[in-house]
């Protein structure tokens, strides 16, 4: 018999417990997008513009721009999933 208890992703597989309520795969991809972009807004605004910048750190201002718009396509995917995979009413039928 399962403990349930509310612990993390690798406690249920490595110590054997069962999570009660897992977090649905949308709610992850969607917290995963918006850490993405915090990420690229930090590496983006850290480093000053200047003419005379060093090539490494412009690499990383770079990056941050690369990371920040791909981190706002993974959170608008993740949206999608959550809307897409919303449980819809059942039909009605108002012709009988």
């Amino acid at each position: 018999m399962h403990r349930i208890i509310q612990v993390g992703f690798c406690s249920r597989f490595f110590l054997g417990y069962k999570i009660q309520k897992p977090l649905r795969v949308e709610i992850k991809v969607i917290c995963v997008g918006v850490a993405m972009v915090i990420v690229g807004l930090v590496l983006f605004y850290s480093i000053q513009a200047k003419p005379g910048i060093d090539e490494s750190l412009r690499a990383i201002k770079h990056t941050g721009t690369f990371v920040g718009l791909m981190g706002i396509g993974v959170f608008i995917a993740g949206m999608l999933l959550y809307i897409i995979s919303r449980n819809q009413p059942p039909p009605e039928n108002f012709g009988r």
